[in-house]
Parts: structure tokens; C-alpha cells; sequence
């Protein structure tokens, strides 16, 4: 098995970052605050977009954009707990699997994110997540 898949495996229960599904939901509010901040801006104006987010993690961005009444969404992780626990937060858009193979299953693609992801790539991954987006067609 890969070092870092027997990482993600585990990867809330090695990150020991709640006690609680509220103290998620708490620190998930938190997180609504800085994005709302940093990124709000920047999403599409069409509430039918399709958004993608790669490395979604428990899904602090997909349910701030469903909050914003968007609908088209998936959310892709290599963690199987991060995705369980974005299921716990109301989240039913989230699945594991990875970046590299999601992008290639999605079309018509209006926004796609990855926050905190590029760090887990080895430099040839990042070298082939650039040429995969210089060649797909959204």
C-alpha cells in the first residue's frame, strides 16, 4: 500500500481535529467565514454550475456553495473518513476517489477547487495535474 493512501485512510483519526460532529460543524463555520472572505467572489453567477472540488476533504466549501443555493456539486477525496464525515454534515455529492480520475469523468465543468491539496503531490503529480488541465475541455 502506498505511505500516503494508508495516511488518508486515517486521516481524521491521525489528525485528531474534533471531538464532536458540532465541533466540526464549528470549526466548518469558521472556515465559512474565510472563504466567504477570500473566495465568495469568485463563484459563478448561474446557480446550475457545475462545481467541482478535488481534495474536498469534510466539505467546508461544498456546503458553504450549497448554503449558497448551488446544487450541481461533487467532491472527491482520497480519505474515506473525510468523506464519511462530509456525509455526517448533510453533504451526499462527496465519494472517494481521485483527483486525477475525477477530472477525467467530468464536463461542462464551471469551477473546479483544490485548497490544502497541492502539498500531497509528489512533483511529478503537480507536473501532470498541469498538463491534464492545460489539455481537458471544460
Amino acid at each position: 500500500m502506498d505511505h500516503r493512501q494508508h495516511f488518508y485512510d486515517r486521516y481524521t483519526t491521525a489528525q485528531s481535529r474534533f471531538a464532536s460532529i458540532d465541533d466540526t460543524r464549528a470549526r466548518v463555520a469558521v472556515e465559512h467565514l474565510g472563504l466567504e472572505a477570500s473566495v465568495a467572489h469568485l463563484l459563478p453567477t448561474n446557480y446550475a454550475a457545475r462545481i467541482v472540488d478535488l481534495g474536498c476533504g469534510y466539505g467546508a466549501f461544498l456546503l458553504l456553495v450549497q448554503k449558497k443555493g448551488f446544487s450541481n456539486l461533487r467532491g472527491v477525496d482520497l480519505s474515506p473518513e473525510q468523506i464519511q464525515l462530509a456525509k455526517e454534515l448533510g453533504l451526499s455529492c462527496v465519494e472517494v476517489d481521485s483527483l486525477f480520475l475525477a477530472l477525467q469523468s467530468e464536463h461542462n465543468v464551471s469551477l473546479i477547487t483544490m485548497f490544502d491539496v497541492i502539498e500531497h503531490l509528489t512533483r511529478s503529480e503537480a507536473s501532470r495535474w498541469d498538463s491534464d488541465l492545460a489539455n481537458a475541455k471544460y
